[in-house]
């Protein structure tokens, strides 16, 4: 019986040892992909542009709130218990507007990021895709989320899919 056990398990093992030997594993680092092919790069600098244009703006709040905190500061002793109340009420509608401004720029800038990213990440999935199927690959996973503590360089296809985002997206233009 022992012997029958023993012959079982050492097919068993021939079989799964021949099915590994054609298993073809492959890592791919999505935010790298994402964020350092071309149009990631080009993505970044539309985000970085919007900042930079809305600083100037952001900047002058800024400095209307201090000004008049300043203001209100300076006068408060002199000031009527009225035109206290007026002038922080001026500073307090002031302060909301500018968190408003800031609230609703943060949305916006998340949307533009979301429209720009989601464009290149269905990209991506497609390049994957078709590279897996074209390099016969059995399973690409996404290193840092898939639970893989450890991987050999040589199987991680980033720099392949960059290439092959980038060659697309030159294409399409």
């Amino acid at each position: 019986m022992n012997k029958i056990v023993l012959a079982a398990l050492i097919l068993l093992l021939g079989v799964f040892s021949a099915q590994a030997a054609d298993l073809k594993i492959a890592t791919l680092n999505y935010h790298k992909a994402l964020n350092e092919s071309e149009d990631g790069i080009k993505a970044s600098k539309v985000l970085e542009d919007m900042i930079a244009a809305k600083k100037s703006v952001f900047l002058e709040g800024e400095n209307k709130i201090k000004a008049l905190k300043a203001e209100l500061e300076k006068q408060a002793s002199v000031l009527t218990p009225e035109k206290l109340k007026e002038k922080e009420d001026e500073l307090g509608k002031l302060y909301k507007n500018y968190q408003r401004q800031g609230n609703d720029f943060q949305e916006e800038l998340q949307k533009k990021e979301s429209d720009l990213r989601s464009v290149i990440q269905k990209d991506i999935l497609e390049i994957v895709k078709e590279y897996g199927e074209k390099e016969g690959y059995s399973y690409i996973f996404e290193e840092g989320t898939s639970g893989i503590l450890y991987f050999d360089e040589k199987y991680d296809i980033t720099s392949e899919v960059i290439k092959k985002l980038n060659k697309s997206s030159k294409s399409r233009k």
